[in-house]
């Protein structure tokens, strides 16, 4: 579908409409906060549980 310079659409008017196509679609958006897998404290908490895990 090629468009001309004048009726290209806006970041945000794609962003809208790929919401409501996703909301459409029977989806809904989320967000949500996950642990910061690059910190030192993340890597040695993994470590000390993987520890104690294997035994």
């Amino acid at each position: 579908m090629p468009a001309s310079t004048g009726s290209r659409l806006s970041s945000r008017e794609k962003a809208r409409a790929y919401r409501e196509r996703m909301r459409a679609g029977g989806f809904r958006p989320v967000q949500f906060w996950v642990p910061d897998t690059r910190t030192a404290a993340f890597r040695a908490e993994a470590h000390r549980q993987s520890g104690a895990v294997a035994g």
